[in-house]
């Protein structure tokens, strides 16, 4: 039987590390999947934890690190482990927040019992992709070499992947300082260049059947957000070996998709004085490549007084104030036109829109979907499949969803009638810029 080794690996978060674990346990038996916690935290919290419930789940295991090794360097540890090479079929590195649902775990075992060499969970996809078998490894580095930096997106196939690799000459390359944050990575692309018949599988996860714990809080290398996405993150790509092309469009794309060095990330580390003359000065040569924002938004928020950094702060926070109290006015202005109100959508988006409807005492009489998955209800509302027996006569429906699935389900609306009954405008966070 093909199993899965899930290894957590863990710092001082045990309440993050606690619902994660259960929700990972919640999504596959024991039968497929074991779960290992690393824990290098100086504190015996988590041990605690893990040690309580593995009296209720064997497959379930504890494991103390050194805190002093560097997070990368512990994940290459866990990699050589003969065990885990051994015993299971695939090793799966995750951080400690972040786990997927049943629906997700059951493709991942199809998709082993195909035995692919890397099967990556896709909850980025905002090229809407969807699910696909890759063999260039060109394609791969351009269009995932950023989403692989997230640990829990790839699991690896212990026998063609692990078993083969060249760990003295990675580490020796790779462990380095400049390099060690995307060492996972590079490893990804180099092993690939070892393997005949390379074989790889996408999976385009929903966010909606992604769990982020609510204990993820603060990141400890805030102080070194630029060292590594703006100069170690560049560095690494670059070290990659020469079979890989558009290195430079692979770079960016990173700040492309998550915003990564954008506006709103520079205003915050120059507030946290992360962001200073002297790293200006190291980075703007190679700017273009590694941010989406311009050199003259660089400069300029280098270099302004910190009194006007504050104010523009204060700007982009008036805006959003203005836009989220905007996009609530259009609505309800909506809502009101339509004697039944429908969400379509079930994830982060309805939920969002749901509570502003509750808020200002809107009746809505269901969420819809696609797909029935197994939500039956959502903030004490049913979960309906689309359906055109479903009476709607009367009925607005506000497309609740990311705009890479409105592509899909407006479309679906129109050819059934909607036409102007469709709201399709995102409710705005109030407070983030």
């Amino acid at each position: 039987m093909k199993k899965i080794a899930a290894c957590i690996v863990t710092y001082n978060r045990d309440k993050a590390v606690e619902e994660t674990c259960l929700k990972l346990l919640g999504s596959l038996d024991e039968r497929y999947l074991d779960l290992y916690v690393y824990d290098s935290s100086d504190n015996y919290k988590t041990q605690v934890v893990i040690e309580n419930y593995t009296k209720t789940y064997k497959n379930l295991f504890y494991c103390h690190m050194d805190s002093n090794i560097h997070s990368s360097q512990k994940v290459y540890q866990i990699y050589q482990e003969k065990k885990m090479q051994e015993q299971y079929a695939y090793l799966w590195i995750l951080p400690d927040y972040l786990a997927f649902s049943e629906e997700v775990m059951e493709q991942c075992l199809e998709k082993i019992d195909e035995e692919y060499d890397m099967i990556m969970l896709d909850f980025y996809d905002y090229q809407n992709r969807g699910n696909l078998e890759y063999t260039d490894k060109n394609k791969i580095f351009l269009n995932y070499a950023w989403a692989l930096t997230q640990y829990g997106i790839l699991m690896l196939n212990c026998n063609s992947v692990l078993k083969n690799c060249a760990w003295s000459y990675l580490s020796k390359k790779y462990l380095q300082p400049n390099y060690r944050n995307f060492s996972h990575v590079t490893m990804y692309f180099e092993q690939m260049l070892q393997i005949k018949d390379f074989r790889f599988y996408h999976i385009s996860v929903p966010m909606r059947l992604v769990y982020y714990s609510s204990h993820k809080g603060k990141t400890r290398y805030f102080h070194e957000f630029l060292d590594i996405w703006g100069d170690y993150w560049p560095k690494s790509m670059y070290a990659l070996p020469a079979y890989y092309k558009e290195k430079e469009r692979a770079i960016k794309n990173l700040s492309t998709y998550t915003g990564y060095l954008g506006k709103t990330d520079l205003l915050e580390l120059r507030v946290n004085k992360v962001l200073t003359k002297k790293m200006f000065f190291r980075l703007v040569k190679h700017w273009k490549i590694i941010s989406s924002a311009s050199v003259g938004t660089f400069f300029y928020i280098t270099f302004l007084p910190m009194c006007l950094i504050k104010g523009s702060i204060k700007v982009e926070h008036l805006k959003n104030q203005i836009k989220a109290s905007y996009r609530e006015v259009e609505l309800t202005c909506f809502c009101r036109k339509f004697k039944e109100i429908y969400i379509y959508g079930a994830g982060v988006r309805a939920e969002r829109c749901a509570e502003y409807l509750d808020r200002c005492h809107i009746e809505y009489q269901a969420f819809l979907v696609t797909h029935l998955q197994k939500e039956t209800e959502i903030k004490g509302h049913k979960v309906l499949e689309f359906s055109k027996e479903i009476p709607f006569n009367y009925a607005g429906i506000i497309v609740a969803v990311s705009e890479k699935y409105q592509k899909e389900i407006i479309p679906l609306l129109e050819e059934n009638g909607f036409g102007k009954r469709i709201f399709t405008k995102n409710m705005i966070v109030r407070g983030k810029t």
